[in-house]
């Protein structure tokens, strides 16, 4: 008899990518200083959150992939107050997968008038892989 193989979430497609770049796992990622770097460096380009133009204060990954995760797709990274992180993250106390996370983004970016967003960028929300 077969297993039955179970298909992996987003957030299991971003451990493997990350532990391919010699990370445990998210945690030790968020405290790396390749993260901080980027991190910062998003922040400084892109000050205001994405959604609601305020002082940003995270960067939502829109993709988890390797050259996401590395900053080599820098647009795919976007800038964003704590609350508005938290709206798009979550709903009510149960966490969004990553795909759902995006289309509320876009949801409330589109509703607020796109901020200093690109139509470019939103347009590769739908095309984004989990």
């Amino acid at each position: 008899m077969g297993s039955k193989r179970i298909p992996m979430n987003c957030y299991s497609l971003r451990n493997e990518a990350l532990r391919e770049l010699g990370y445990s796992g998210y945690a030790e990622y968020l405290e790396s200083q390749d993260w901080k770097d980027l991190r910062d460096g998003t922040l400084r380009r892109y000050p205001n959150c994405i959604v609601c133009r305020g002082p940003a204060s995270q960067v939502h990954h829109l993709d988890y992939s390797v050259d996401v995760l590395l900053g080599l797709w820098p647009r795919l990274l976007v800038s964003i107050c704590d609350s508005c992180h938290f709206a798009i993250e979550f709903s009510g106390k149960s966490k969004r997968d990553l795909n759902c996370a995006n289309a509320e983004l876009f949801r409330l970016v589109t509703e607020n008038g796109m901020g200093h967003w690109s139509k470019h960028s939103i347009y590769n929300i739908g095309r984004l892989r989990s």
